[in-house]
């Protein structure tokens, strides 16, 4: 797996890059359902739009999509639409850290988080 992958977006056509996190994730969200893992062909937009459309959900303004840092990778992570609903309705701030290294914190002992 290599760091970061440039690919061009299929349906509209800008570039736009997938992370060795992201690639993680998709390589473990494949392998749970058992099936085989490919790089996205769309942009992050034009996925969310896409599963609008599919699923029905309703139409969020396009702020509310944020592309935040992860403080322990430093790679890039997209916060917003039912993440920020949810983190709003738990009473959370925005996440420090991108979900696999959110795992990683979680997954590790409690003596390893206060180091």
């Amino acid at each position: 797996m290599t760091d970061v992958v440039n690919r061009v977006c299929a349906e509209c056509g800008q570039s736009f890059v997938v992370t060795a996190a992201e690639q993680q994730f998709l390589e473990d969200l494949a392998a749970a359902s058992g099936e085989a893992w490919t790089l996205p062909r769309r942009c992050l937009e034009c996925r969310v739009r896409r599963r609008r459309v599919r699923y029905g959900d309703p139409v969020i303004d396009d702020d509310c999509v944020e592309s935040l840092t992860c403080i322990d990778c430093n790679e890039p992570f997209v916060f917003g639409g039912r993440d920020k609903a949810y983190f709003a309705q738990q009473g959370f701030d925005r996440p420090k850290r991108c979900r696999p290294c959110r795992r990683a914190r979680a997954a590790a002992p409690a003596r390893e988080q206060h180091q």
